[in-house]
């Protein structure tokens, strides 16, 4: 499977629109990692495609944190990243926790639920789609 490897992630312009949150993952949390919201104690986490409630993703960290700590998530809106994806391509959650990927890279793996995460619309600007289906696909 080929992951899109992003190390950066930052709010393209004033219309991004952002959260903050505290981080429930033991390892942390890098920038332009994919994070869902676990509601029993309302921390963020690495998403994965693996299970309904992980593939949940809520947005794309934009602060690096370690557990406990304060981050910051883009929801929606424009993202700038350091990996450039070609223009009109979608990614999605990929199998590996907080990464995103190819949808034709899932469907050569196991079953997932499918989590659509963002288009690029340049080379570098993500633009936030975010959409969790719940949809188990083979």
């Amino acid at each position: 499977m080929a992951d899109l490897a992003l190390t950066a992630c930052a709010p393209t312009d004033a219309n991004t629109r952002m959260i903050s949150g505290v981080v429930g993952e033991a390892g942390g949390v890098t920038l332009g990692d994919t994070l869902y919201k676990l509601a029993a104690d309302a921390k963020y986490y690495l998403a994965d495609a693996d299970a309904v409630a992980t593939a949940k993703v809520v947005g794309m960290c934009c602060l690096a944190a370690s557990l406990n700590a304060a981050t910051i998530i883009a929801i929606g809106g424009n993202v700038t990243t350091d990996n450039v994806g070609t223009t009109g391509t979608t990614f999605y959650q990929s199998h590996n926790a907080g990464q995103i990927c190819l949808r034709s890279d899932l469907d050569a793996g196991a079953a997932y639920y499918v989590t659509l995460v963002g288009t690029y619309s340049t080379g570098t600007v993500l633009a936030l789609g975010i959409r969790a289906t719940g949809i188990a696909a083979p």
